[in-house]
């Protein structure tokens, strides 16, 4: 029982927190943007990146934040799944039984709230392609619509399957369990590195837009 234990510990827990910082990072990057958009005139295409990619930015990184959390709680609640039975205690037992059982509807409510985000930025983004500003803007929305609602997808896949996890545990079949968290755990990383590469992408036609709206205005401030 105790190699099984190991084995679920294995999660990464060090790729999750990275994403953390990667997050936070994001945010200052939001902070520095407003306060640009504080010192300049918003004209046409200072208008959609206020608008749009901005806001897209925002929404982008509170999805990204509530599925690390929900990637949290999904370790959480297979470590004390494990455990459930073990403790010699009764009451300690029931406790786990208890917390476990928590960690799995909070899990799912997560989960519910990372797809609807996903699914309100589809509608947003398409928004924000009928009314850019050039092609090339209309390209880089169409391109990270195509990225939400692949992430959207593989991530229902993955909610999918903790859940058959959980189902695994419950009957306390943990050589089932065992065997699709790894699945879950792949599934997971790639997730996790398509959030990020997409929030990178968002980051940095949003400063390019910016540098490029601004580049006429301050050739004249000279």
């Amino acid at each position: 029982m105790q190699a099984i234990l190991s084995k679920f510990e294995n999660l990464k827990i060090s790729k999750k927190l990275s994403t953390a910082m990667m997050i936070v990072l994001s945010l200052f990057v939001i902070s520095g943007l407003f306060t640009v958009f504080q010192l300049v005139k918003i004209g046409g295409e200072l208008k959609e990146i206020a608008d749009y990619d901005i806001i897209l930015t925002e929404k982008f990184t509170q999805a990204t934040i509530h599925q690390l959390h929900q990637a949290i709680i999904f370790e959480k609640a297979l470590r004390e799944g494990e455990l459930i039975d073990e403790d010699e205690d009764e009451d300690e037992d029931e406790e786990i039984k208890i917390d476990y059982e928590k960690q799995k509807v909070y899990f799912n409510k997560l989960s519910n709230t990372f797809e609807s985000e996903m699914d309100e930025m589809v509608i947003f983004v398409e928004d924000a392609k009928l009314h850019a500003n050039s092609k090339d803007s209309a390209k880089k929305f169409a391109n990270i619509q195509v990225a939400i609602k692949k992430i959207n997808k593989e991530h229902h896949q993955y909610a999918a399957m903790a859940n058959e996890i959980f189902a695994f545990i419950d009957k306390r079949e943990m050589d089932k369990a065992h065997k699709l968290t790894y699945d879950a755990e792949a599934l997971q990383d790639q997730i996790d590195r398509e959030l990020e590469e997409a929030l990178l992408d968002i980051e940095h036609f949003t400063e390019k837009s910016i540098k490029k709206a601004l580049k006429k205005p301050l050739a004249m401030n000279l």
